[in-house]
Formats: structure tokens, sequence, C-alpha cells
């Protein structure tokens, strides 16, 4: 009989065989898995993230866009995979129960490989990073295009108007400086002429510099 209404109809589906989570990573990124030392690095890759679409995905579309090799993205991994264990140990992230049967390994495979993607953002683009985290506050179904476009837009031009400023403020601070400049100029000259007039000595150095 037809399951009721409210039942789950979340379509389960099985991640990647090991084959072809290579094949995969070799489709997007066919020049950084070509070598002996990479293709052994993709099957340590794969096996890493868990065959998970999003993660190979996400890994894949970084060593082409970076022009990094498996090899050399699979230390990068490892190094942010234990930078993240030591700063989530303590934090609610570590407990997040499994759902579907599936493990906690997945979610941070995925987290892992998505926070060398978004840290290299930050380097390359830092107004692009600040558009996504804007972004995370929306549901998927509102991330349109149009929307990503105009916060783009919009955070070059809050970014033009700081950068704006903060030129104002240092021709600002260059003006009071050069000011007391020549008022200290002003005043060494005002002080040199009164020890020039005064001949009696020490006297009139001391009361010149007084």
């Amino acid at each position: 009989h037809a399951p009721p209404a409210s039942a789950d109809r979340t379509l389960l589906l099985g991640c990647f065989p090991p084959s072809e989570s290579v094949q995969l990573l070799a489709r997007i990124a066919p020049r950084h898995v070509s070598s002996p030392r990479d293709a052994a690095a993709a099957r340590s890759l794969v096996e890493t993230l868990g065959n998970l679409p999003l993660a190979l995905g996400t890994a894949a579309a970084y060593m082409r866009r970076c022009d990094v090799p498996c090899a050399e993205y699979l230390e990068r991994y490892a190094a942010s995979e234990g930078r993240r264990s030591s700063s989530s140990s303590s934090s609610s992230s570590s407990a997040l129960p499994a759902r579907y049967g599936e493990s906690n390994e997945h979610f941070h495979s995925v987290a892992s490989s998505l926070a060398l993607s978004v840290n290299e953002i930050e380097k390359e683009n830092p107004t692009a990073c600040r558009v996504l985290r804007l972004l995370s506050f929306l549901g998927p179904d509102l991330v349109t295009k149009a929307v990503i476009r105009n916060l783009l837009c919009e955070r070059r031009r809050v970014d033009a108007v700081a950068e704006r400023r903060r030129r104002d403020v240092d021709r600002r601070r260059s003006v009071a400086r050069a000011t007391a400049a020549v008022a200290l100029g002003i005043g060494a000259s005002g002080a040199l002429r009164l020890v020039r007039r005064n001949h009696g000595g020490q006297a009139g150095v001391v009361a010149a510099t007084a």
C-alpha cells in the first residue's frame, strides 16, 4: 500500500565506488592526477573523502583552479583537517548526530574540503569571501545569480567608500604632520634669531631654549 503523506520520502543515494571517484577527479582536473605519484594520491584522496561526490568535486575544482597536483592537495587537506579537528574538538560540530545511517566522518570530509577552497578564495578575493559568508544566511532557493551580482556590487561599493575614507584620514594626518613640521621650523628659526641677537653669552642661549 502507498505510504502515508507524512512519511519520509527522501531518496538515499550511495557514494561512488573508488574507481568512479578517481575517474571524477581525472575528468575535472586531468593534468593534476596524471603522474604516477598523483594517481596514487588520488586513490588515497578518494578514500579519505569517503567517495563523496560533493567533496570530490570541490577538491578537483581546487586543484584545477589553483594548479595544484593531487599529491600536494592531499597534503594541504591533511593539514586543514588537522587544524579543523584541533579547533573543533570541544565544539558542537564534533558531536553532530548522524543522519540516514551516515557517519560524522562524511560531514567532516566535506567541511575540510570546502575549508580549503574558502581559504583560497579569501586570499584571492576577500570581497567574494565576504559575499559567501552573507549568502550562508540564505536558503539555497534564494541564492540566485541576481542576488550574487547585487551583493558583489554592493560589497565593492562599501569597500570603495571605506578605501576613500582611509585615504582621507591618511591625507589629513599627512597635512597635520606637515603643519607641525612647519610650526616647529618657525619656532626653531625664531630661537636662532634670538640667539644671534643676544651676544651676552650663555645667558642668552639659555633664554632662547627655555
